[in-house]
């Protein structure tokens, strides 16, 4: 699949260089059959394909659980965050403004610990705070002139990990500071887990970007990756030092010169339409082999890995890193698109086609 969409927002994407200790432990393993394999079962859904405008999804740009148990879903299309509480009642709140807690152009959505909501907009160069009836209590981080975190995780009622991108202009580059932070309310960060600083017409730097995943859990701790190519997860403390990795044996998969040469045609249109100057980019010949959903109510780090032939699989690992189970998603074909999610309130998922809805599921150890 084509990563041209994480390119369209540089300041957006988890984009980060790791440094690790040597003497960090390594959990190496195998996917093994012999190990548990468990089932995920949609418990319920919500999303129409007609309908009134509370009930019909527009674009789902974030979602997650609220403490109390409701489903919010951040919808840009419709400049709205849609509230689905544990009994099946809809609400929704927010709009289109410049206003205080009305939006521009709405990224990022997580739950704090104490339940606050936070909408981060990249437009408005801010990071809201709100209730979960859309009262707006006034601004977690705001910045004038840069940007603040847009993509970013609670680690508990006053700190998110999130990515922020700085730019510096000199006489003939740009030259931009990509990073991933810890922020406490405030726009410069009080740790930084790991950046990327290059010229932002170099092809490298956008090469680096598709190759990043990264996550933070209540604890504090961080996932990150460094090339999703390679199935290797550094996990960091709150302060950022190595605690382990995870490493598995899984076989690369290496992309058609059909999809090489489609993604290089939407990179050459993303820098015209960006006015910028790039040559000579060369895709990774190979799909990302993993992505990390989350950790959930029994601290267990669930890993989506991409199996073309095996439909949606997780690798779950428990907090010293070995592999404890696998889970699969029957009755989901492979060919539709979806984003998971994975806390302690529970697992998410969305799908945008045929119509955009979000799933809530259940796991059977049955």
């Amino acid at each position: 699949m084509a990563n041209i969409n994480r390119m369209l927002f540089l300041f957006s994407l988890p984009m980060l260089v790791i440094s690790c200790g040597s003497d960090s432990e390594v959990s190496d393993q195998s996917i093994a059959n012999t190990l548990p394999e468990y089932q995920l079962t949609a418990a319920d859904s919500f999303g129409v394909e007609f309908g009134d405008s509370i009930s019909m999804i527009g674009s789902i740009n974030g979602f997650c659980y609220h403490n109390n148990g409701s489903i919010l879903i951040l919808d840009r299309c419709a400049m709205r965050v849609r509230v689905i509480s544990d009994d099946g009642e809809v609400t929704c709140w927010g709009r289109s403004g410049e206003g205080p807690g009305e939006f521009l152009f709405p990224y990022g959505i997580c739950v704090m610990q104490d339940g606050r909501v936070l909408v981060s907009d990249s437009q408005k160069r801010e990071v809201m705070e709100f209730n979960v009836s859309g009262n707006y209590s006034g601004s977690y981080i705001i910045e004038s002139e840069e940007s603040v975190p847009v993509y970013f995780y609670p680690v508990d009622s006053n700190s998110i990990v999130g990515t922020r991108m700085d730019t510096e202009f000199l006489e003939d580059q740009i030259l931009c500071s990509y990073y991933v932070g810890r922020f406490d309310s405030d726009v410069d960060p009080t740790v930084k887990y790991a950046e990327i600083v290059s010229d932002i017409s170099s092809p490298d730097f956008y090469t680096e970007m598709e190759l990043i995943d990264f996550y933070a859990d209540q604890n504090g701790r961080v996932y990150l990756v460094s090339d999703n190519s390679e199935y290797n997860i550094k996990v960091l403390s709150a302060g950022g030092s190595v605690e382990y990795e995870i490493i598995q044996d899984v076989e690369r998969l290496p992309k058609s010169g059909e999809q090489i040469q489609l993604e290089i045609d939407e990179f050459e249109e993303f820098a015209l339409n960006y006015q910028i100057n790039l040559n000579d980019y060369k895709p990774n010949p190979y799909f990302q082999l993993f992505s990390l959903i989350g950790v959930d109510s029994e601290q267990n780090l669930w890993v989506q890995r991409f199996d073309s032939e095996n439909g949606f699989i997780f690798d779950v690992f428990d907090t010293y890193g070995n592999l404890v189970f696998t889970v699969s998603v029957p009755g989901f074909s492979s060919d539709i698109e979806m984003m998971f999610r994975v806390d302690r309130n529970g697992i998410l998922g969305s799908a945008a086609e045929p119509y955009p809805r979000v799933y809530s599921f259940i796991l059977n150890r049955e």
